[in-house]
């Protein structure tokens, strides 16, 4: 839609003018800007959560995770595979 729009002429330098110019049409999407000032406030947030989260060995080769506990998972390649490994936190 903001192409179309550039196209018909009007400017879109920055995630202003893309908003504003998606905004003006009669569209269902739903769409928003996230200021700097907002993604900083959530990394002061979310920055010590995450520096107490422990790692799972090998999860890139993991396909499928259960939760079996608050502190406990389960762990296949695939989830129709028998072989598992359950970490425990």
């Amino acid at each position: 839609m903001a192409y179309q729009e550039v196209m018909a002429g009007k400017r879109c330098n920055n995630a202003t003018d893309f908003l504003n110019l998606v905004k003006q049409k009669d569209t269902s999407i739903f769409i928003d800007e996230l200021k700097i000032n907002d993604i900083e406030h959530s990394r002061e947030i979310l920055d010590p959560l995450f520096s107490n989260v422990k790692p799972v060995p090998d999860i890139q080769k993991v396909h499928s995770m259960t939760v079996l506990d608050v502190n406990r998972i389960e762990c296949k390649v695939y989830s129709n595979s028998t072989e598992k490994t359950i970490f425990d936190f």
